[in-house]
C-alpha cells in the first residue's frame, strides 16, 4: 500500500472519522467502580456479572497482567490500579419457580442471564490511562476486523475472477491502489466496525432476568456492551481495586 504516493492522504479523513467515533463511545463509559469482595454485596452490577465474591477474588488474585503489574520496579510501591474488565452476556430459556401472590408455580419459562468469559487487561496507574488503552485496544481490534475482511473478499473469488484479476491490474486484490481503495470503502462506515451499545436489566440474585418495572428485588444495572463489525458483544466495565485486597 505504501506504493502508492498519496495513501497517507487518502487516509486520513476515514481514520480521523473513525478515532472520533471511537472517541464519542469510550466518553460515556461510566466511572470506574471499585471492586472487592464487599462490592459484591453492595454494588449492584458487581453481584449481577459475578458468581459469588470468591469469583471476584480469583479474578484479581490469580490474573497474570496485575500481578505483573505490581510486580513491576516502578509499581512496587502502589496501593492500587486501574483495569478494562470484559465479560460476555447471553440469555437462555429455563424452567424455573416462580411465586406470585400466595402461589408458588413451578417449571415456570423464565429467562437467565449467564455471564461468562470474565477477562481483565490493561492494568495501569490511573482511570485515564485506561480509558485511553480501551480506545487504542478498540482500534487495534477494528484494523485486524478490516484485514480479515479484505482477506476474505480475495478468498470468495472464483477461478475466472482470480484469473481476470491477475491479467488487470485496476482489479487485482494485491495491487496496492486496490488494495488502498478496498481499505477506506470499509473505513468510511465506522459505525458498522465498531459499536456500543446500552443494555438496561433488572436481574434477580438467582440470575434471572425481570421486567424492567418489576417490583421485585433485584438488581437494576446498565451494561456498555461493545462489538467490532459482525462479532459478538461483549459488556465493558473500568475496575479500580487494591492490592492488599487481591489475596
Amino acid at each position: 500500500m505504501r506504493g502508492v504516493s498519496s495513501y497517507l492522504k487518502q487516509l486520513q479523513n476515514p481514520v480521523h472519522d473513525l478515532l472520533g467515533r471511537i472517541d464519542d463511545l469510550v466518553s460515556p463509559l461510566p466511572q470506574a467502580i471499585t471492586v472487592n469482595q464487599r462490592s459484591f454485596n453492595e454494588n449492584g452490577l458487581i453481584n449481577a456479572l459475578f458468581s459469588n465474591s470468591e469469583q471476584v477474588q480469583q479474578l484479581f488474585s490469580q490474573n497474570r497482567a496485575v500481578r505483573r503489574y505490581f510486580n513491576t520496579k516502578d509499581n512496587l510501591g502502589r496501593t492500587d490500579a486501574f483495569a478494562l474488565f470484559f465479560v460476555a452476556c447471553k440469555e437462555k430459556t429455563i424452567l424455573g419457580t416462580e411465586r406470585r401472590g400466595e402461589m408458588l408455580l413451578r417449571d415456570v419459562q423464565q429467562t437467565a442471564v449467564v455471564f461468562s468469559d470474565h477477562q481483565l487487561l490493561a492494568p495501569e496507574p490511573t482511570e485515564e490511562v485506561v480509558r485511553a488503552t480501551l480506545k487504542w485496544t478498540l482500534l487495534e481490534n477494528v484494523t485486524k476486523y478490516i484485514k480479515e475482511q479484505i482477506s476474505l473478499l480475495k478468498q470468495v473469488l472464483s477461478e475466472e475472477e482470480k484469473q481476470a484479476a491477475a491479467l488487470n491490474p485496476e482489479q487485482n486484490p494485491n495491487n496496492p491502489e486496490v488494495y488502498l481503495k478496498a481499505l477506506i470503502e470499509q473505513l468510511q462506515h465506522p459505525d458498522e466496525l465498531v459499536r456500543m451499545h446500552t443494555t438496561p436489566l433488572r436481574i434477580s440474585r438467582m440470575g434471572i432476568k425481570l421486567p424492567l418495572d418489576s417490583t421485585a428485588e433485584a438488581n437494576q444495572v446498565t451494561l456498555f456492551e461493545t462489538a467490532i463489525g459482525s462479532g459478538q458483544p461483549k459488556a465493558v466495565v473500568i475496575v479500580h481495586f487494591l492490592r492488599d485486597e487481591m489475596g
